[in-house]
């Protein structure tokens, strides 16, 4: 999982912390920055970063924009759209894999009392709701 660490470069428009997150340039077009950041079972996930190599967006270098991500992550947060959930004890699921396995009449009553809602919102109140249901709680 990625850390914070010291950026160097690691060929051409590309630099890594060495510790499971690295940043390319032009990622995600002109004058941008692609942050990728592995996740604990593998996968990586990308952040657009923007400013120039040597100047700042909105009072923010990129590196300190990685900082700030990699931070949020180490803490348990995922954003919204990357794929995955935490469950109860803060291990990723994969929400897809997950949602097959949901009771599907459960799964819709939920749905009508929570849309709109996050993928985490709902499946923290699909754990509760099946818990409820079955007398155990839900794993994927």
């Amino acid at each position: 999982m990625a850390k914070p660490g010291e950026w160097t470069a690691s060929g051409d428009n590309c630099y890594t912390n060495g510790l499971g997150a690295w940043v390319t340039y032009g990622d995600f077009g002109r004058d941008t920055y692609g942050l990728h950041i592995e996740l604990e079972n593998g996968e990586e996930i990308a952040f657009k970063l923007l400013g120039y190599l040597h100047y700042d967006y909105n009072g923010k270098s990129w590196q300190e924009q990685a900082a700030t991500y990699i931070a949020k992550i180490e803490s348990g947060w995922l954003p919204v759209g990357c794929g995955y959930v935490r469950d109860s004890e803060g291990h990723l699921v994969d929400y897809k894999a997950a949602e097959q396995l949901f009771d599907k009449e459960l799964a819709e009553d939920l749905h009508m009392d929570l849309a709109p809602c996050t993928p985490q919102e709902f499946f923290d109140a699909y754990c509760v709701a099946h818990e409820l249901k079955y007398g155990e709680w839900f794993t994927v």
